[in-house]
């Protein structure tokens, strides 16, 4: 291992590097640009980035803040706003009154999509049956004359 190919503390861009995870002397390339550290690079290779990064996404937690930061960019809500409106909802379909799963995919963010205003919270299911009915509730109520009609409908 070439000595005077590593850079000393406060020296920009080494040429070599030792990864602090997988101890492997690499070249400067194999680090991802960091300009908060010292050398100006990060601490571990991109390989061993990659796979941190591979691990934690899998973790409930990152699953969670990924959730949150989607509905922050596609509602505006910030994830205390989107707490208390699945709090407010009591855990349940606004619609069915299901359980809500576990899973935060399969939880939906009813909004207006002429006006982006936020309805509620609900499931799989009744977000898509909305969209299907196009949010027209003539559409809804002629659904329901029709299930009354040919007496399908269970009540």
């Amino acid at each position: 291992m070439p000595e005077d190919n590593i850079v000393s503390k406060g020296e920009m861009y080494a040429t070599h590097k030792v990864c602090v995870d997988c101890g492997n002397y690499k070249r400067a390339g194999e680090f991802s640009r960091y300009s908060r550290s010292k050398d100006g690079l990060y601490s571990y290779c991109k390989d061993c980035r990659k796979e941190r990064r591979r691990k934690y996404d899998a973790t409930p937690e990152a699953k969670r803040k990924a959730r949150e930061r989607a509905v922050l960019r596609r509602y505006g809500l910030n994830p205390y706003e989107y707490r208390k409106l699945l709090s407010r909802s009591d855990g349940r379909c606004e619609i069915c009154r299901e359980a809500l799963p576990e899973d935060t995919k399969f939880i939906h963010v009813d909004h207006d999509h002429v006006s982006g205003a936020i309805r509620g919270i609900l499931c799989r299911g009744c977000n898509s049956g909305i969209g299907h009915f196009r949010e027209n509730s003539a559409y809804l109520y002629a659904a329901i004359d029709y299930l009354r009609k040919h007496r399908i409908l269970h009540e």
